[in-house]
């Protein structure tokens, strides 16, 4: 059984990033200030401007009505969370995301994320 059955993955815009670190800190207060430090631009080349952070990160299933929060405290933030492990269970993820659509509620590839909003990531942490 695995403690953290659920994985998330969330873009945000740059600009957010103090808010999304800040709300971030109530599921993770010792490690907030990294969090989003993965710089994403349409181009992916370092040294250009990094228009949206991200992550991904493995949650309890007592985290994911943080992870609602979030969502609320940064609503600029796209979110995307699926059962990763068999202990999971999806109707916990849908009783937290009730409103999210089904297909940001299942596995996604985080290649495939990037893809389809026209982001790479840039090689080095911002």
């Amino acid at each position: 059984m695995s403690n953290t059955p659920y994985r998330a993955t969330i873009v945000i815009p740059a600009a957010q990033q103090a808010a999304a670190t800040a709300a971030w800190a109530a599921i993770d207060p010792v490690g907030a200030a990294d969090t989003f430090s993965v710089g994403l631009s349409p181009s992916g080349a370092p040294l250009v401007f990094v228009t949206h952070l991200w992550c991904s990160t493995v949650l309890a299933e007592h985290q994911l009505a943080d992870l609602a929060a979030f969502r609320i405290a940064v609503p600029a933030a796209q979110v995307w969370v699926f059962v990763d492990h068999p202990s999971g269970a999806q109707s916990a993820i849908d009783a937290h995301f009730p409103s999210m659509p089904p297909q940001r509620r299942a596995k996604t590839d985080p290649t495939d994320i990037l893809t389809d909003r026209g982001l790479k990531r840039i090689d080095t942490d911002i």
